[in-house]
């Protein structure tokens, strides 16, 4: 059954949400990186994500910055690095808010004003209000992202930066801004491997390669 997430209240917007979501990465959670000398894994874990050569240097960077660094901080090995920081120190309402959240894929249905998107997440059906002022996100998008729940509202988080321009067009390989369709598809392929280890014949039994 399909369930509508209630509209989000508009006085704490996406930019205060961001503003937030960079204070703990930049001045929490990447510093602890550091720290507990995690960063080779890091490097190591974000060449997984770069195999295929899809990406030039400018897309590399935005993919590190915009997607690779939220996912690695709340989902790498469960979350570790986020849970272990938990322990220990402040910003806990917001770790813990990430860490209830998981990515899925996502139709953009219709925007609003005041950057309010509303999506629906492809694998359940669910409709979802959720802020994204300066995601750019148009109807008919597919952006592979995920919901944090904070201060009454629903925030995009992490959000890949390559989406789909119309569902229909998935496969047809037609040339867009910066990269084929089916680049788009073969680069989430290599991510969904990296992300949770996925060999090819799995992917082939729930019919991503098909």
């Amino acid at each position: 059954m399909k369930r509508d997430l209630k509209h989000p209240k508009r006085e704490n917007s996406f930019e205060s949400f961001k503003r937030l979501e960079k204070s703990v990465i930049d001045g929490h959670l990447m510093p602890y990186i550091f720290e507990r000398g995690i960063q080779k894994a890091m490097k190591e874990c974000f060449l997984g994500f770069l195999k295929g050569g899809y990406l030039n240097a400018k897309m590399e960077e935005t993919m590190f910055e915009e997607f690779f660094i939220p996912w690695f901080l709340f989902d790498w090995k469960e979350g570790s690095i986020a849970r272990s920081y938990l322990r220990e120190q402040k910003k806990a309402f917001f770790i813990k808010a990430v860490l209830k959240s998981h990515y899925s894929f996502y139709r953009v249905l219709s925007t609003e004003e005041e950057g309010i998107v509303h999506i629906q997440d492809l694998f359940l059906m669910t409709n979802h209000f959720v802020k994204a002022k300066g995601l750019f996100l148009e109807r008919g998008d597919i952006v592979f992202t995920r919901i944090v729940s904070l201060w009454g509202n629903f925030f995009l988080m992490g959000t890949c930066p390559w989406k789909i321009k119309d569902f229909e067009d998935f496969f047809r390989g037609e040339r867009g801004d910066e990269l084929l369709k089916e680049e788009i598809l073969e680069l989430y392929l290599v991510i969904l491997r990296e992300m949770f280890k996925i060999e090819g014949e799995d992917l082939d039994k729930v019919g991503l390669l098909s």
